[in-house]
C-alpha cells in the first residue's frame, strides 16, 4: 500500500514539474492549431490570426 501511495505521489510531482517548466499552463503562449476536418468559425480564426501575429512579435522583440 506504501508503495502504491509512493509511487502516485512521485507521479503526480512529475507532471506538475512538467506543467510548471513547459507552459502548458499559460495560454498566452498556446497557439491552437485547428485539426485536420475542423473548421474554425470566422471569431476563431481572427483569434488564432491574433496569437500568431502576437507570438511572432514576441520572436522578432526578443532577437533584437
Amino acid at each position: 500500500m506504501l508503495a502504491i501511495y509512493l509511487r502516485a505521489r512521485v507521479l503526480v510531482s512529475a507532471v506538475l514539474l512538467l506543467l510548471a517548466f513547459c507552459g502548458c499552463g499559460s495560454e498566452q503562449n498556446t497557439v491552437i492549431e485547428p485539426s485536420q476536418g475542423y473548421v474554425p468559425t470566422a471569431q476563431e480564426q481572427q483569434t488564432l490570426a491574433r496569437k500568431k501575429e502576437a507570438l511572432q512579435d514576441n520572436d522578432r522583440s526578443q532577437q533584437r
